[in-house]
């Protein structure tokens, strides 16, 4: 048949040993393929695969996972809780978040499982054995002192002038005491100063993710926190006070959002420079900027997957900012990172850009 035909034009671009392990992965014995040829392990691959799936029991199976994606489908959609995504090396480039069925959610993405719940276990609530923790409670974000900086490099006019005033307008209006640096690199204490605070906002309209003057080993030494230490008198005979580490706390306790080209971009280290085809190599772990964040301890940090217009990410970042802290509605920020699409006019090639990392984070009361 045709489909039989195309299938073995498939399998005739293989090389001999890949159609090997295809057919040890159907339990072929070794000693039956030794002295095949190219041509026969194929026959012997298409007849094994006929006899074991055949049309009728595909289409099944294609109808039953229709049927099963529909039904996760329909149940995201009724669902109002924050969906996380753990993707591979593979995956994290897609925008699942401007997928239809994830459009209008609270969308967001972690390394792994540890970091949602580092986040939760850090934050200001009771400790989890404490009557008053509220498992479905999420971290705060404190908007009275929050810290800005905007066109660090003194070549983004236009965004200064479309971002600065909102954000001063946004500040008098609610007393909100920000500090931010306009048209210049900020120094090192007022970036230590900004991350360090507790539950803090810091926002940054700028290139990349702002690694110029402040780089990646510089939020990677935020990581390590002051040990708080208390002494202890020991009952032993020789009456020693011992000291016991009483804990390790990361010291970034900020919400960033960057507003950069690729500020959430993640990628493996010897993927870059690697010629080899995508499906023979083994890459690292992807990482970048937003994952330094989560490790030194940010809660949640908002950055984009690609390179975007200053003119459009503006109106992203400025319907960001009211639908956060000026709309009465009480919205996480995972929550206003995808309402805020609707702002751009490249809604797909800009607005889908830009993706939340970390646990959902709400506005403090003020």
């Amino acid at each position: 048949s045709e489909r039989v035909s195309h299938g073995r034009k498939c399998l005739e671009q293989l090389k001999v040993p890949e159609i090997k392990e295809q057919l040890k992965s159907l339990d072929v014995e070794p000693s039956k393929m030794r002295k095949l040829r190219k041509s026969e392990l194929i026959d012997l691959l298409i007849s094994i695969k006929q006899t074991r799936f055949p049309p009728t029991k595909q289409k099944e199976q294609r109808k039953i996972s229709h049927d099963e994606s529909t039904r996760v489908v329909s149940q995201l959609k009724e669902c109002n809780d924050c969906v996380f995504l753990v993707l591979d090396e593979h995956l994290h480039q897609f925008p699942f978040e401007g997928m239809s069925f994830l459009a209008e959610r609270s969308v967001s993405r972690i390394p792994s499982l540890p970091f949602a719940l580092a986040a939760l276990v850090e934050s200001d609530q009771p400790l989890l054995h404490d009557e008053t923790y509220d498992k479905k409670a999420a971290p705060m974000v404190d908007p009275v002192g929050a810290r800005f900086v905007v066109d660090p490099e003194a070549n983004l006019t236009e965004t200064n002038k479309r971002i600065v005033p909102v954000i001063q307008e946004i500040d008098s209006t609610n007393s909100w005491k920000w500090k931010g640096v306009v048209g210049a690199p900020p120094d090192l204490d007022f970036m230590e100063d900004s991350l360090t605070n507790q539950n803090g906002l810091f926002l940054y309209c700028g290139h990349g993710g702002g690694q110029s003057f402040f780089s990646r080993s510089q939020v990677d030494k935020l990581l390590y926190g002051e040990q708080i230490v208390a002494s202890q008198d020991s009952e032993d005979n020789d009456s020693i006070n011992k000291s016991l580490i009483v804990t390790n706390k990361r010291r970034c306790r900020s919400t960033v959002i960057l507003m950069g080209c690729s500020s959430g971009k993640l990628e493996s280290v010897n993927r870059k420079e690697s010629k080899l085809p995508r499906r023979s190599p083994i890459f690292y772990e992807p990482e970048g900027i937003v994952i330094s964040y989560l490790c030194a301890g940010a809660p949640c940090v908002v950055g984009n997957l690609w390179d975007v217009t200053d003119r459009d990410i503006d109106r992203y970042c400025l319907e960001l900012l009211k639908s956060f802290l000026v709309s009465k509605r009480k919205k996480s920020l995972a929550q206003c990172v995808a309402d805020a699409r609707s702002a751009c006019k490249m809604r797909y090639i800009v607005g889908c850009a830009p993706v939340c990392y970390g646990v959902p984070v709400l506005l403090k009361e003020t």
